[in-house]
């Protein structure tokens, strides 16, 4: 199978095929293509972002997206093609500046965070299993493969045939139940947040996703240790003081952060 590096030569491949008259099929995603000839490949094209291509040189890397992938098709084939969407309770981002301004500068604050949050709820709601779980969710250096796997689980598919190197049709695979279970952990994460928010009420100034912002009290940091074993993750805390009526600051690093 030939690896072609830019676009000009996948078209090159295409009008190959075009002009010898073959029988032959285009794939293509969000960030990569495929032609194939009977039941071969014969050229694949991939354009992930120049910052990403140094990154996914590494297979192990590449592989994790194929992984997960294939573990998300087993599961929809296993629940006969039902999935169920997870109800949205909480929105993704709550932030209350007027509660913030309130507070004077160099209020002790703490960042809490669910741990790779869409890697383990994937794992909680059993679109992956433990095995993969386990392999990647502690390794950084899987950080952003763990990430493009989930994100392109919403990506389409369209498959264009080719006889004797004329179009006659196209298939477009939409993935809608792989839609619905991106859907379902983003809004698992944003329940799980959001009701941690509520239920500290004016102590929680901020959440986004799959952290949030609180004061800093040993009763909040034990209450989110329990809180957070309950709902099967783990956490980490980050110490911060208020910098102005916008910005935290972090004890250790002193990285900025807007609430």
């Amino acid at each position: 199978m030939l690896k072609l590096q830019t676009l000009d030569d996948f078209r090159i491949i295409l009008k190959a095929f075009s002009s010898r008259q073959m029988n032959y099929s285009v794939q293509k995603s969000a960030n990569k293509a495929f032609v194939f000839s009977g039941n071969r490949k014969r050229a694949a094209f991939y354009n992930p972002h120049s910052e990403l291509k140094e990154y996914f040189k590494d297979y192990s890397k590449a592989n994790v997206i194929n992984q997960v992938h294939a573990q998300v098709r087993k599961f929809i084939k296993i629940r006969d093609f039902k999935i169920h969407p997870v109800k949205p309770i909480y929105p993704p981002v709550f932030r209350d500046t007027k509660g913030f301004k309130e507070l004077p500068n160099g209020t002790e604050l703490i960042v809490v965070d669910i741990n790779h949050a869409y890697w383990r709820i994937a794992y909680n709601l059993g679109y992956i299993n433990k095995t993969l779980y386990k392999k990647y969710a502690n390794d950084p250096e899987y950080k952003l493969a763990r990430n493009i796997a989930m994100s392109m689980l919403s990506s389409d598919q369209e498959r264009e045939i080719y006889c004797n190197g004329v179009l006659v049709y196209t298939i477009n695979c939409l993935k809608n139940l792989e839609k619905v279970i991106y859907t379902n952990i983003r809004q698992r994460t944003y329940n799980i947040i959001g009701e941690l928010a509520e239920l500290f009420d004016t102590s929680c100034l901020s959440y986004r996703v799959d952290g949030l912002t609180l004061l800093n009290t040993p009763e909040a940091i034990e209450f989110c240790k329990v809180y957070f074993k309950k709902k099967k993750v783990t956490h980490s805390v980050k110490y911060y003081k208020k910098y102005d009526n916008l910005m935290l600051v972090e004890n250790n690093s002193g990285e900025m952060k807007k609430l």
